[in-house]
């Protein structure tokens, strides 16, 4: 523009090209420059604006953000407070159920185990009784034994008055039924597996399960060696089955305990009672330990 269609020539338009760049384009230069400069800084003015305004957003967003943390907070410290005493109502409640089913399971334990003791005391007048008679058969089979061949028979019907009569008293067997009425139903419905002493348990376990079982082997024997006995003294001795000694029947009597053969029986009969008369006697033995616990545990429980 300045400079024309004609080849520069620097001699020419020396002067010229001074003036140009001292007035015209710097001036033009300089407006070009200022103009560039107003227009960044209006630019940076506007984005200065825009930069606040996103600051006074951000600000109004933290306080109404910082104003829901604090309400958080506070309805979750209300609520934590809330969860807690819930919890604990829950654990507690728990507990309070626990203790009152533990109580009800103590309290049924304990009914029960009186209930058994009942039952042991019945056992106990029961085994006196057994003790008593097979103290009698043993006693009367020992003088029998040792008087062989020489029985004095006013005194053998002294011995046997007010039970069995001497030759029933030498050949016959005494059953053996405890009662077990409450065990059997303690057992059946498993009561007995909830008693809390293990102790208590063994020894029960063992004086209706185990133990009776020794003893019903000496009875078992006894009955099996009745039969025997019994069907030898019919075909020998066929008179001599009646209670009482009688006149008729004396020879035969006398007969009777002359024999080897019926000694022999005696003998083996005697020799089994005293075998279950110990086993009565220790079972005996065992169940007053058994109700002695049982009392003391339902003596402390009142």
């Amino acid at each position: 523009k300045y400079f024309g269609s004609e080849p520069f020539n620097p001699d020419e338009k020396k002067t010229n090209i001074k003036t140009i760049f001292s007035n015209d384009y710097l001036g033009s230069l300089r407006t070009f420059i200022d103009e560039i400069q107003g227009l960044y800084i209006i630019k940076a003015e506007n984005a200065l604006n825009q930069m606040k305004k996103v600051d006074l957003l951000l600000d109004e967003k933290i306080k109404e953000l910082w104003k829901y943390k604090i309400h958080m907070k506070n309805i979750l410290a209300r609520g934590g407070i809330e969860f807690l005493a819930v919890f604990i109502g829950i654990i507690l409640s728990l507990h309070l159920d626990d203790v009152r089913d533990d109580r009800i399971v103590k309290n049924k334990n304990i009914n029960n185990l009186r209930s058994l003791g009942n039952e042991l005391d019945q056992r106990i007048g029961y085994v006196d009784k057994k003790i008593s008679q097979y103290q009698r058969d043993i006693s009367i089979g020992e003088y029998v034994i040792e008087n062989w061949k020489k029985v004095d028979f006013n005194h053998v019907d002294s011995l046997t008055k007010n039970d069995r009569g001497i030759i029933l008293t030498l050949k016959a067997y005494r059953a053996i039924n405890l009662p077990t009425s409450v065990y059997n139903s303690l057992n059946s419905d498993g009561s007995i597996g909830l008693l809390e002493n293990d102790s208590i348990k063994i020894l029960i376990n063992n004086l209706y399960e185990v133990f009776p079982s020794h003893i019903v082997d000496g009875v078992e024997n006894e009955r099996v060696l009745y039969h025997s006995f019994n069907k030898y003294i019919i075909e020998n001795y066929p008179t001599i089955t009646d209670r009482e000694i009688s006149k008729a029947s004396i020879s035969d009597y006398k007969r009777f305990f002359n024999d080897d053969i019926a000694l022999g029986y005696t003998k083996e009969k005697t020799h089994i009672r005293k075998f279950t008369h110990r086993n009565i006697v220790s079972y005996r033995k065992r169940l007053q330990i058994l109700r002695q616990k049982i009392n003391l545990i339902t003596t402390d429980w009142e």
